[in-house]
């Protein structure tokens, strides 16, 4: 009887394939800006969101709203006045 040997390879010998890299994802400060205002003015339309949507929107957006004044983006008076230039924007589009 022969013995058979078996080669074993060692990780030096091994080719490593690497993924390819994923694309660097970014979530900004405006980004966040722009999604409360877009919460605060589908939530002044109606039929944006439905009456059992209302409680998980309002809690997002007091989120967002807590987040973006402690990063210093936006004063606790100025999302009001935001939301309000985006509604009379929409209005003088839907009057034209």
């Amino acid at each position: 009887m022969s013995k058979k040997t078996a080669e074993v390879e060692t990780p030096a010998e091994v080719e490593t394939t690497k993924a390819p890299a994923a694309p660097q994802v970014t979530l900004t400060i405006q980004d966040l800006t722009t999604m409360s205002q877009i919460i605060k003015v589908c939530s002044t339309r109606a039929g944006a969101f439905q009456a059992d949507e209302l409680e998980v929107v309002g809690a997002l957006y007091n989120k967002l709203q807590a987040f973006l004044q402690a990063a210093g983006a936006i004063n606790p008076g100025e999302q009001h006045k935001q939301a309000d230039d985006a509604n009379d924007a929409e209005t003088e589009s839907t009057e034209a």
